[in-house]
């Protein structure tokens, strides 16, 4: 194996003894997913059997090599997880090579660290290998090209991991909120011209591709009017880039921005410039990451 050109495999065990549903645990181990987009996230349950309580949190997550790596394969190892060893709160130095095999490695942290809760999302433990996953490494796995290891599939894929992992980047994502108000047509029409703006919206300032879901049967405001939403993303930008192109492209499709709305999120009232009597007069925008959002909804915002 050229230790120069090998990504370091790390699976990452966590434990949250005091979380009873996984999206508790989501919630907690957010930031350590939004930083390193893991590969695989897995949510489950403790055996109430078992040593462990509460909800157990595993991540699979690959690292380049490090700068000027060493040809030793467990010195190249250690230098390419030192950053994240310190990132989940333990010691670099805990990391223990393995002995018959010198390109795979254990860390085990400190049981009063690990209880004290100073350890990202409750690692209590990880292992690490040069250029395979260190659960499913091939015992020749010296022979193998780094790029023939790589997991097929992106996370929440129907290719990749549970769904809880799609949940964990729903939540993380940056997603764009749209509620609109329709006068003088059809629920259904009213559902189709959501549709429509939420389409040319996300292709104008998301790009192509990007997951649109439209409430299909549409509310009723006091004054008579239909109001529809629909929800945009996620996408791995910072929700004020998201805003700022999303703006863009409202005015562009001949909406005028008319005040900003109070609370947590990104959000904005705006009125079409275009809508002649019929169709879509307004809408209410909210940029914010899936889990703002869900806690806004939760709120009643």
């Amino acid at each position: 194996m050229d230790t120069a050109s090998a990504d370091t495999y790390v699976r990452i065990l966590c434990n949250l003894p005091d979380v009873d549903t996984a999206e508790e645990a989501v919630r907690h181990c957010l930031p350590l997913i939004s930083d390193l987009s893991p590969r695989e996230v897995q949510f489950e349950a403790a055996d109430p059997h078992g040593l462990r309580t509460g909800f157990l949190v595993e991540l699979l997550t690959v690292l380049p090599p490090a700068p000027a790596t060493p040809a030793d394969p467990g010195a190249a190892l250690r230098a390419a997880a030192e950053g994240l060893i310190t990132r989940l709160g333990l010691e670099p130095a805990a990391l223990r090579v393995t002995a018959h095999t010198p390109h795979a490695a254990t860390l085990d942290a400190d049981e009063a660290d690990w209880a004290a809760g100073r350890t990202a999302c409750g690692t209590y433990a990880l292992h690490a290998r040069l250029g395979a996953d260190p659960y499913h490494a091939p015992e020749d796995a010296d022979e193998y090209e780094v790029e023939d290891l790589v997991a097929e599939g992106p996370v929440g894929s129907p290719d990749g991991p549970d769904s809880l992992g799609a949940l964990a980047r729903d939540l993380s994502g940056v997603h764009v909120s749209l509620t609109t108000r329709a006068v003088g047509v059809s629920p259904d029409a009213a559902v189709r011209l959501t549709e429509e703006l939420a389409e040319r919206i996300g292709s104008l300032a998301l790009g192509p591709g990007g997951a649109i879901q439209v409430q299909q049967e549409p509310g009723h405001d006091g004054d008579g009017s239909l109001t529809v939403g629909a929800l945009l993303g996620p996408v791995d930008v910072a929700a004020p880039e998201v805003l700022a192109a999303v703006s863009e492209a409202l005015e562009e499709e001949g909406w005028q921005r008319v005040q900003a709305l109070p609370g947590p999120l990104l959000s904005s009232r705006w009125q079409s410039v275009v809508a002649s009597g019929a169709g879509l007069t307004g809408l209410d925008l909210h940029v914010a990451d899936g889990w703002s959002l869900f806690q806004a909804a939760a709120d009643g915002q």
